[in-house]
């Protein structure tokens, strides 16, 4: 009979093999390999804290280098997508960045007219400079004015690490690997800095991001059409998603079912009423004869 040890180098040993042939492998099976992966995993999560209010005083440097308060940006006027990203990132954060670049240029309402996007950098060591640059990036397939109400904030340790405990935003630093763990998330913020909504992983799609804008501007932006929509749709906490609400529809078209009867009937009276109008004088044209 095998000891057990070997059972347990082999299956080990299968499992590096299969993770090399880019086979997928189960997170229970990654964490039994590495006993600190849970761990990490763990404390590089969003946490959705819907409901919290972001610390209105908390200091950042903007792209420029100018010293900005949360404050500053959270004035009580508009939306704000939120996303924190590190700049030395080797993937991750780019696809976030570049899905919301992709979302903002198909969206139909205007950056700095219906919301504004807030950037924060979490790693303590990136420069204005290199934010500055990551910026520009992502605004030259924007093509619209007000591409100063983009934010691109870098901080202290203290004051990142107080923001991203507010939100829920959860990320480690892994020495072997040098490179920060973290999830991917876009956060949707009330015009007063309360948080509203989570958009979690990549691919933020512009409609999603609009439903969720109007939510958080207790449906202060928009036009009348995308006001009937939004009230068409309700937030999906397990597809993380807005979807179709079933029975605001039924209603709707319960409405529209009786008002199009209400018509029908009017327009028969009408015609009823003409019809007995234009009698009398054909009988009186027939009596003439």
């Amino acid at each position: 009979m095998l000891r057990r040890s070997h059972v347990y180098r082999c299956a080990v040993v299968l499992l590096v093999i299969a993770m090399a042939c880019g086979v997928a492998v189960p997170v229970s099976a990654q964490a039994a390999i590495d006993p600190e992966y849970n761990a990490i995993r763990e404390q590089a999560k969003v946490v959705q804290k819907l409901g919290a209010t972001l610390p209105q005083d908390l200091d950042f440097l903007d792209h420029t280098g100018k010293p900005t308060k949360l404050r500053d940006i959270f004035d009580g006027d508009l939306p704000v997508v939120l996303t924190m990203v590190y700049l030395d990132c080797p993937q991750l954060c780019g696809l976030v960045l570049d899905s919301v670049s992709s979302a903002i240029a198909e969206l139909k309402f205007n950056l700095g007219d219906e919301y504004e996007l807030v950037t924060v950098s979490f790693d303590p060591r990136d420069t204005p400079e290199k934010a500055a640059a990551w910026r520009k990036v992502r605004l030259d397939g924007y093509g619209r004015e007000n591409a100063e109400a983009w934010h691109f904030l870098t901080g202290s340790k203290e004051n990142v690490q107080t923001l991203a405990d507010t939100v829920g935003f959860g990320y480690v630093w892994v020495e072997d690997k040098m490179e920060f763990a973290h999830d991917a998330a876009v956060i949707i913020v009330s015009p007063t800095g309360v948080v509203t909504r989570y958009l979690p992983g990549l691919g933020t799609e512009p409609d999603q991001m609009k439903l969720a804008l109007m939510e958080a501007a207790d449906g202060k932006v928009g036009s009348i059409f995308d006001l009937a929509q939004f009230f068409c749709y309700r937030y999906d906490p397990v597809l993380g998603k807005y979807t179709p609400a079933a029975f605001v529809i039924m209603r709707i078209a319960g409405v529209l079912t009786v008002l199009g009867i209400v018509a029908m009937i009017l327009l028969l009276r009408r015609g009823e009423k003409r019809r007995l109008k234009k009698a009398p004088s054909i009988h009186q044209s027939l009596v003439g004869t």
